[in-house]
């Protein structure tokens, strides 16, 4: 239970960071911890369940939580690499930003899958 109370802690100012300053390290931050939400959350502060995926598990509210922190940063990086290219030149697709930001969430959700 203090794993979690930590994580949303962190989860929150990185939120509020991340949305106040929208640099790429404080997305990066937010992504880290949102993929670490899952797994530490796992049964501990999940109120009510919002999609029902197997027998065993299903997408709670807590969940949505780190999905939409997720969310936050995926857009944040896709933003930054659109304005930081150079004029000229091609700015980073968002498709391969959002592949990455999906891979490390998804590392998350499988840990939290493992652990449930």
């Amino acid at each position: 239970m203090v794993l979690s109370v930590v994580v949303l802690t962190g989860l929150v100012t990185a939120l509020v960071w991340c949305v106040m300053v929208r640099t790429t390290s404080s997305a990066w931050i937010l992504l880290a911890l949102s993929s670490m939400w899952l797994p530490s959350n796992n049964g501990q502060l999940e109120g009510r369940t919002v999609l029902i995926l197997t027998d065993a598990h299903a997408v709670t509210q807590a969940d949505c939580v780190g999905i939409a922190c997720w969310l936050v940063a995926t857009i944040v990086l896709v933003w930054r690499a659109q304005s930081a290219a150079p004029p000229g030149r091609r700015p980073a697709r968002a498709g391969t930003i959002l592949l990455a930001c999906g891979f490390v969430f998804a590392v998350g959700a499988l840990a939290a899958f493992e652990t449930g």
